[in-house]
């Protein structure tokens, strides 16, 4: 691979391992350092809201470049009031806060100083960045911030406590514990912590009445989490009930249940809803089907893949047998942009839940999905299910370690360890 601008610009915007072994192969001529800066500014991720933060990404890819001191200048001023719209303040302070942990008094100062010129809204969205800088002191502070709400915000303290134990390691749990004993909201944030992690783990106890949840989705509404609790004979009543509709907005609650969750009757009765004109309906049917096997569903997929409609791979996911690659091949080749490169990886995900596939074929779709989608979350496990195959090739495990997703780098970091 050759250090290519424009190369480790994408694997930049993935957060792939790939840009550090682009960045290294550049030689530190700092060629790459305005894609990072602003990369720091304005948050690439697919999804930021499920993705991994990428601070510690940027940063290590920052100091990776030698020029640490004049990134850290170039950023620094993005902290101020009059910076752009698509500034992502948090991420830009969380990578200035590792960089200043790296350098001296000064740089902390600044940083400290910045905070406390932050609005209210971002200075909560910063704090963790802060406890990573300063440790316990910072989080005693932050956490007497939101003590108030702990109860609503658990997940805000728990965030903090991950970045304290991120910065000291196992070495805090004694100052911790003690601070606890000292300090009676520390004390009470740590237990509502505890209650509402056992409470995740333990079956929600939620009345549950199948009468009033399916006059909810007969008169269009849409209750949630409901579809897990399905018994069979009350999925074939909704089924029946979604048989005897017309109008699509009525049958989307019902389509979304049936993709989760095998729907109990003929699949020509979904194909008229995945031949809608209006995208979300048509979707939310192909999701359906995509859980149906069928030769009807499998002549529907080789259909739309043939002509070149990424929804057909969807429709294979349940009706996959040896040599199908051969109709995916081409849309595989064919250009993409993210979203179509999403959906389309999570349907070859949706394969492998689905269906069995040959090794050979395997490989080529996982690696495909490594390299393709926007998504580092897809990403990790398209290689996760390399390694599982013992197909993960040499590069993968050589820039894996610097992915932005901690599961990839996990995967990889045990799979040498062994």
């Amino acid at each position: 691979m050759n250090a290519d601008p424009k190369e480790f610009s994408a694997a930049l915007a993935r957060g792939s391992g790939r840009a550090m072994i682009l960045l290294r192969q550049a030689r530190g001529d700092g060629s790459f350092k305005d894609a990072l800066v602003r990369a720091c500014i304005c948050n690439q991720a697919y999804d930021p809201q499920c993705e991994e933060e990428r601070s510690a990404y940027l940063a290590r890819l920052i100091a990776a470049t030698g020029h640490r001191d004049l990134c850290f200048a170039e950023l620094a001023p993005s902290l101020s009031a009059a910076a752009d719209d698509d500034t992502d303040i948090p991420q830009v302070f969380a990578v200035l806060a590792r960089l200043a942990a790296q350098g001296g008094e000064p740089d902390k100062s600044l940083i400290r100083s910045a905070y406390s010129g932050l609005s209210q809204e971002d200075q909560l969205d910063c704090m963790e960045a802060i406890v990573r800088l300063d440790g316990l002191p910072a989080f005693i502070q932050c956490l007497n911030r939101v003590s108030a709400n702990v109860p609503d915000e658990w997940w805000r303290v728990a965030g903090l406590l991950e970045a304290l134990q991120e910065r000291d390691g196992p070495e805090i749990e004694p100052p911790l514990q003690l601070a606890r004993s000292e300090h009676p909201a520390l004390d009470q944030a740590f237990a509502q912590i505890e209650t509402e992690r056992l409470s995740q783990l333990a079956p929600a106890d939620e009345p549950y009445d199948f009468p009033s949840i399916r006059a909810a989705l007969q008169r269009g509404e849409q209750p949630s989490g409901w579809s897990r609790r399905f018994a069979e004979d009350e999925l074939r009543l909704v089924a029946k009930d979604l048989r005897s509709l017309s109008d699509e907005i009525r049958a989307r609650p019902y389509l979304r249940r049936f993709a989760r969750r095998d729907f109990p009757g003929d699949p020509q009765e979904l194909i008229r809803w995945a031949e809608s004109s209006t995208p979300i309906t048509a979707a939310m049917a192909v999701r359906a089907l995509s859980r149906c096997k069928s030769p009807i569903v499998r002549a529907m997929a080789r259909t739309r893949l043939e002509r070149g409609d990424l929804s057909g791979a969807w429709l294979l996911a349940s009706n996959y047998i040896d040599g199908d690659f051969g109709y995916l091949d081409p849309l595989m080749r064919a250009a993409m942009d993210d979203d179509e490169a999403h959906d389309f990886g999570f349907a070859l995900l949706k394969i492998f839940d689905h269906s069995v596939v040959p090794i050979a074929e395997s490989e080529a779709m996982l690696l495909w999905l490594y390299e393709r989608t926007p998504c580092s979350i897809c990403r990790s496990t398209a290689a996760s299910k390399l390694v599982e195959l013992g197909r993960a090739p040499t590069w993968m495990a050589e820039e894996a370690p610097f992915d932005a997703d901690p599961s990839t780098v996990q995967l990889f970091n045990t799979e040498l360890a062994a």
